[in-house]
This record gives C-alpha cells, sequence and structure tokens, in this order.
C-alpha cells in the first residue's frame, strides 16, 4: 500500500519559491525581499449596515421594514452628495449655459433628498402622512434630475453618474412607498 504523497518544499525547476508560496498558500504572502509584506483579509459583507443598526436601536421601533428605511435613508444620501458635486461640474463646465437647467434640478433633488434622508432617520414620531408625500417628493425630483443628467451624460461623466445615482434613489423610495403601511394609507385616502 503507498503512503499518502508528502508536501513538497522546494518549487519544482523553473517556479520561483514565490509563486510556489502562493501556490501552496493561497491565504498567505510569500515573504521575499523584492516584495512587500501585505496581509490578505478576506471582507465579508457585512449583515446590515450602521444605518440599519442605529434604526433597530430605537425603542420604540420602526414602523417599516428596517433594511428598506436603511437602504432608503442610505441612497437618499448618496444622492445629496452626488447631486451636489455634479450640480458644482456642471457650473465649472465651458458650455455652462446648456447645464444651467440641469444644475438647478441638481440642486432641488439633493435638497429633497437631504430632507428626506433627514426625516426618515427619525422614525420614533412619524406622521405617516408627511413621510408618505416626501417619499413620493423625493421619487419625482430624483427622476427629473435623472432625466436632465440622462441628456447631457454622453458629454459629461459627471451627469451620467448622477444619473445613476438619482434612479437608484428613486427605487429606494419607491420600494419604500410600496410598504403595507403606505399601502393603507393609500387606502384610507382613496388614491
Amino acid at each position: 500500500m503507498r503512503d499518502a504523497p508528502r508536501l513538497r518544499r522546494r518549487p519544482p525547476n523553473g517556479v520561483s519559491r514565490m509563486l510556489w508560496n502562493l501556490l501552496r498558500f493561497p491565504t498567505e504572502t510569500p515573504q521575499s525581499p523584492h516584495v512587500p509584506a501585505v496581509k490578505r483579509r478576506v471582507m465579508l459583507p457585512s449583515p446590515m449596515t450602521d444605518t440599519q443598526e442605529i434604526l433597530e436601536a430605537v425603542a420604540t421601533g420602526v414602523p417599516l421594514n428596517s433594511a428598506d428605511l436603511a437602504a432608503a435613508i442610505d441612497a437618499c444620501l448618496r444622492c445629496v452628495q452626488t447631486c451636489t458635486t455634479c450640480a458644482n461640474a456642471d457650473l465649472a463646465e465651458e458650455d455652462v449655459a446648456a447645464l444651467v437647467v440641469c444644475a438647478r434640478l441638481c440642486i432641488n433633488c439633493a435638497d429633497v433628498c437631504d430632507v428626506t434622508a433627514r426625516l426618515l432617520s427619525r422614525p420614533a414620531q412619524w406622521d405617516a402622512f408627511v413621510v408618505h408625500r416626501l417619499l413620493e417628493a423625493c421619487v419625482r425630483s430624483c427622476q427629473n434630475s435623472a432625466e436632465e443628467c440622462a441628456r447631457h451624460a454622453h458629454h459629461h461623466r459627471h451627469c451620467a453618474i448622477c444619473e445613476k445615482t438619482c434612479r437608484a434613489c428613486g427605487r429606494a423610495c419607491t420600494d419604500l412607498l410600496e410598504d403595507e403601511t403606505f399601502e393603507q394609507l393609500q387606502k384610507l385616502a382613496g388614491a
């Protein structure tokens, strides 16, 4: 009966020690005087974001799904930053006259998203009607900004990025609007 194969300690001819160590120990970094030591870490996705974690710490609870709520807050905050930067970049372009409407819509979108994120971050004393209308306004503002940015996206990279972020924010807020809490509100309002 054959013994189990022994691990080869030396690299085969023609294979460098560094490559051999990479093949043998893929989670470790080979030590070489020519290659600085680097620690490799496997980053596993966090089960929840900081936003979701703080929402779940609210003593009164959260009236909506905390994951969806956290996603909407995070999307709104990303949209605030992106729209603010896009508006600023619009004003720095040579063809600024063609981008004035885009800059105005981006500024409006940033302001609406900012208010939305702040209000969504305070779920302990919500007025569901106000939150519902604000989410609708945020979706509308994001759509307007995204459509205008799409018109300039082929010439201006910042507009392409802003369009993508605005659409993502609009989707996150729409997902939140589809929660049963707001569906009941719409039925009561006869909408």
